[in-house]
């Protein structure tokens, strides 16, 4: 990869909304295989008020969705 050719466009989003829509993409397959989930945001979260991010929505995506994805067993 050309690293001169990659362009991020940050942006600011509620961070516990946008991991509940990520991970919402891949419930339906666990589902499916018989895997329960149970998605928990700890305490730390609140207690930093960690409640806006400032980071490439679409990367962001694609990293939690991929390491979501490896821990799901392939048929």
């Amino acid at each position: 990869m050309q690293l001169h050719m990659l362009t991020l466009q940050d942006s600011v989003f509620p961070l516990v909304r946008e991991v509940r829509q990520v991970c919402s993409i891949l419930f339906n397959e666990m589902k499916s295989k018989g895997i329960s989930h149970d998605l928990v945001f700890g305490s730390s979260v609140q207690a930093l008020g960690i409640k806006y991010v400032s980071v490439d929505k679409v990367r962001f995506g694609q990293v939690r969705l991929s390491s979501l994805q490896a821990t799901i067993p392939i048929d």
